[in-house]
């Protein structure tokens, strides 16, 4: 990479990425920069532990950035919007102690977390696409690159969504026309949700942009429950399957 001024740009990038790799090497020098969530008495049918970092990344990233990131530190790949959404209804009903609690409310403080989920909008149609990868940032949207197979994503889900509309949606709303919708996102039915999440000033929020692009999916944060689709940098946290 060439330099400006005498210094080399790929230096100062590395040094403003301070990525750490290494996740076995970092599990051993200090626990303490891991959470451990047990999501099997938070998600049915669900038997998983995950080692999660107790803080996001210094710097705000790129979506493929944030992919790079974790990918060289050793990480398996964010949060998923269910795994977020279960983890924030379970601090809601008292459920956490200690680090887990810790951590959904950091969650909902920060300004703006990757999840491994993305979304496409258009045409009255909705695309969910879990754990995507090869998205790779091109001047003013997200392209994916297809693997040999032709796939970019794990697996995805798609719904009709006639009464949807550009921009913020409740969460009242999209359970009236996409109940399935909400239950992929919470793990829950719409009317088994927290008071605070389905009512109210503080009731959650999708927003959803209608120029059939490809969004990564961010917990908005900032004392919210929403779920944002947007092109600025967010916050990077990796978690790790150990079981």
């Amino acid at each position: 990479m060439k330099e400006i001024f005498g210094q080399n740009l790929q230096t100062e990038y590395d040094k403003n990425r301070n990525w750490e790799p290494n996740f076995r090497k970092n599990v051993e020098k200090d626990k303490s920069v891991f959470y451990r969530v047990d999501f099997s008495s938070l998600i049915d049918d669900m038997v998983q532990v995950l080692l999660v970092e107790s803080s996001t990344h210094t710097y705000l990233l790129k979506y493929d950035e944030h992919q790079e990131r974790l990918k060289e530190c050793g990480y398996d790949r964010g949060f998923s919007a269910l795994e977020v959404n279960s983890l924030i209804m379970a601090m809601i009903e008292g459920k956490l102690k200690d680090k887990s609690k810790k951590l959904a409310q950091e969650m909902i403080k920060n300004q703006g977390e990757y999840l491994c989920d993305a979304i496409r909008f258009h045409d009255k149609m909705l695309c969910v696409y879990h754990k995507p990868y090869g998205l790779e940032w091109s001047e003013d949207r997200y392209k994916f690159i297809e693997a040999d197979d032709g796939s970019f994503c794990q697996n995805k889900d798609i719904f009709k969504s006639p009464k949807l509309k550009k921009g913020w949606n409740k969460i009242s709303d999209i359970n009236k026309s996409n109940p399935d919708l909400v239950s992929l996102l919470y793990g829950r039915k719409f009317d088994k949700l927290p008071e605070e999440i389905r009512k109210g000033d503080s009731q959650a929020k999708i927003f959803l942009p209608d120029d059939g692009k490809l969004w990564p999916l961010v917990l908005e944060g900032q004392e919210s429950y929403n779920l944002e689709c947007s092109l600025e940098p967010a916050a990077s946290r990796g978690v790790k399957r150990i079981r």
